[in-house]
């Protein structure tokens, strides 16, 4: 097995404790063993930060397009809402305004 791959199954398998004994025996024992087990960390947590940095952008790009400018539609909804109950209480005698009171 090459050393990558048996680096990256004890770090995404469940190793056992023979395992884990083995593997932290061969750390000591092998530095070329030891930088491989390096550059594999590295490059994992390297890889995980670029996704990470990716994905902010991707959401940031998203929030950009999806924003919207000037008041909500609620708050449109509210001004909407009063000008009916303003010109409702104006006019008591309209049979159609009778129903919003």
């Amino acid at each position: 097995m090459d050393n990558l791959d048996y680096i990256e199954n004890f770090f995404t398998g469940e190793p056992g404790a023979d395992r884990t004994r083995e593997f932290e025996e061969r750390l000591l024992s092998d530095p070329a063993f030891a930088e491989e087990v390096a550059f594999y960390l590295t490059a994992l947590h390297t890889s995980r930060e670029a996704s990470r940095l990716a994905k902010i952008e991707q959401f940031k790009e998203i929030y950009r397009k999806n924003r919207t400018t000037g008041p909500s539609p609620v708050r449109k909804l509210v001004f909407y809402i009063a000008a009916a109950a303003v010109v409702a209480d104006e006019y008591p005698n309209v049979p159609e305004l009778s129903a919003i009171r």
